[in-house]
Order: structure tokens, then C-alpha cells, then sequence
């Protein structure tokens, strides 16, 4: 074995030049690239989902200042793992008394921030000069749901903690505002039950003995609306690394499959074939071969005999073939 038996054929640089090549028939590039969305809402989201554990937790960070600053309490906030979830999951975790934002995209894309209910009435309470801890007993008034006078007081929070969230997943790429803060979770807009959304989650502890949840949750829609950089097309390639990379392609094994026949059968007979049975092929004995080279049809031909073995002589080479 060479010493260059596992050197990759083509480096990235060399095959994105040469399919350029081939395609221009190795003439100047002068085509614009096109951007195509060819990913599903589920498969641009679960791409992003690395990203949004990063943000989760330089996020975590933010929140925490947002609390001592506006709410004068000192709060512990960590990042939970961003999930891919259907709307339908979303819709069903929000209990009655959360406060739930409804966010738009510049595109008009819908998402949300949700604010656990407890979370919620504490934003309240402080804002209107409660007291940072629970009332005497433990025990607090929790609302059911949010009156216009709720919605007005919360809203400049959960304004704080989206800006923060934006601006740690970059403006440019994922701008979001509030649209209204809404009263009761039943009110939130229908989107498709199986719609998925992806769903960046941090845990506020107020005290030792509760957590609420915070989170952004994103729709398809809003990722697909990030502006894509603009892709530029590889230099022209040069005769010489043309003939240079043609050369190191022609080194490169193929797979060359004849197919003697095809035939159509039930499970049942399949099951119960033996020793010396008989398949009947649906080609007639006078039919050529097809020969299949990486599973594409390329050539006819016919069985032979070469030097003792079953060969295959090739009898013409398919025009138009993929």
C-alpha cells in the first residue's frame, strides 16, 4: 500500500473548482449565485439549535441583570436545552396566568416569549412595589389571567429580555418585536398543530423553593428570514489544474454493475424457492445487458467468456445517458 492511499482524492477547494468548470466548460464564471431554500422548517431549526444554546446562555447572563436592575431582586437564571417541538406542545405547556408575548419578524413571521406564571405575577407585584419575597404563609394571589392594567405593567420587562435575546442572536439576522402581550393563553394566534418551533429555555429560580420558565420559541418562518450572505463563485480554473485534477479523477475506482434480467415476484414464493427452482427473467434471451456505472444506466452489453471467467462485451454506450 502507497503511502498516499488515504490522501483524499480532491481537496473541497479543488472540487467545488472543478464542477465549476464543468459547468462553464471552463470558461470566466459570470453567473450570479442563486440562494435557494431547500430545507424544511424542521431541518432549518434543528440547524440552529447549536446556536441557540450558545445564545441561551449569554442570554441567562442578560436576564439576570435585567432582574436586578428593574425588579431589585437577585435571581438565579440558567439555560435549559433548546428543543424542536410542534406548536401543539408549545400551545399545551402555557398555563393560565402565564405571560405570553406575541413577537413578529420584519416578515411578519409569528413567535413567542412565555413567562411561567409565577414569574409572571411576581413581575407584577414588584412593579407595583410589592414585596421581593412570598407573603407570609408562602402562599401568593395568582392570577388566572392577565387584565389590560397586568399586560400594560409586564410589558416593559419582557421587552428588556427580548431586546436581550435579539441581541445576542444578532439583530441583523433575527429581528423581533412585541406585538401585544395577550391575556390568556387561549388567545394565543393557531398556527399547524405539527408546525415546529424551536424553543430556547432558561430556568429562573426566585427563591429555593420554585423555578419558573422563560422562553423564546421561534417558528420556521423567523430562521428562514435571516439574510443569507451572499455566496461568490470560485476563480476560473486554470487549464493546467484542469488537466492536473482530470488526471488525479481518472485514478478514482467505480463500481460497474451488468444486470442480467429483473423479475417480479410475492413473498411467498421468494420464501419458498429451493435447490435447482427456476426464476423466469421478463427479458428475452436475445436482450442486451444493461451496465450500470454508480447506479446510472451507461451501457448495453452482452455475456462473454474471457479467459475463463463470465465477462460482459460492451455493444454500445448510451447517447443522453445521466
Amino acid at each position: 500500500m502507497s503511502e498516499n492511499a488515504y490522501e483524499p482524492l480532491l481537496s473541497t477547494d479543488e472540487t467545488e473548482a472543478l464542477l465549476q468548470a464543468m459547468r462553464s466548460g471552463g470558461g470566466a464564471a459570470n453567473a450570479s449565485a442563486k440562494e435557494v431554500e431547500l430545507g424544511s422548517p424542521d431541518q432549518r431549526l434543528r440547524q440552529a439549535l447549536g446556536k441557540a444554546d450558545d445564545v441561551a446562555r449569554d442570554w441567562a447572563a442578560e436576564v439576570r441583570k435585567i432582574l436586578r436592575r428593574m425588579l431589585g431582586v437577585s435571581a438565579s437564571v440558567r439555560e435549559s436545552n433548546s428543543d424542536v417541538v410542534p406548536y401543539s406542545v408549545v400551545a399545551q405547556s402555557v398555563a393560565p396566568g402565564a405571560g405570553v408575548c406575541v413577537l413578529r419578524t420584519v416578515d411578519g413571521a409569528t413567535c413567542f416569549m412565555v413567562l411561567g406564571s409565577g414569574l409572571t405575577n411576581f413581575v407584577i407585584n414588584r412593579r407595583l412595589g410589592g414585596s421581593a419575597t412570598k407573603q407570609e404563609g408562602g402562599v401568593e394571589d395568582m392570577r388566572s389571567f392577565l387584565s389590560a392594567v397586568d399586560r400594560r405593567i409586564v410589558r416593559p420587562f419582557c421587552e428588556e429580555v427580548c431586546n436581550a435575546f435579539v441581541q445576542r442572536w444578532g439583530e441583523a439576522e433575527l429581528g423581533l418585536k412585541i406585538s401585544e402581550v395577550i391575556a390568556r393563553p387561549i388567545d394565543m394566534p393557531r398556527l399547524g398543530q405539527f408546525e415546529p418551533m424551536l424553543r430556547v429555555s432558561l430556568t429562573v429560580s426566585l427563591d429555593a423553593d420554585s423555578s419558573e420558565e422563560l422562553s423564546i420559541v421561534l417558528s420556521g418562518d423567523a430562521i428562514r428570514s435571516q439574510p443569507q450572505v451572499e455566496q461568490k463563485l470560485p476563480e476560473p480554473v486554470r487549464p493546467i489544474d484542469r488537466t492536473r485534477m482530470l488526471g488525479r479523477l481518472s485514478l478514482a475506482e467505480l463500481e460497474l454493475v451488468a444486470v442480467l434480467g429483473q423479475a417480479n415476484s410475492t413473498v411467498r414464493k421468494v420464501l419458498s424457492l429451493n435447490v435447482g427452482d427456476v426464476i423466469r427473467l421478463e427479458e428475452a434471451p436475445t436482450s442486451p445487458l444493461y451496465v450500470y456505472v454508480e447506479g446510472q444506466k451507461k451501457m448495453l452489453g452482452a455475456p462473454v467468456v474471457s479467459h475463463g471467467n463470465v465477462a460482459v462485451e460492451i455493444t454500445e454506450v448510451l447517447k443522453g445517458a445521466p
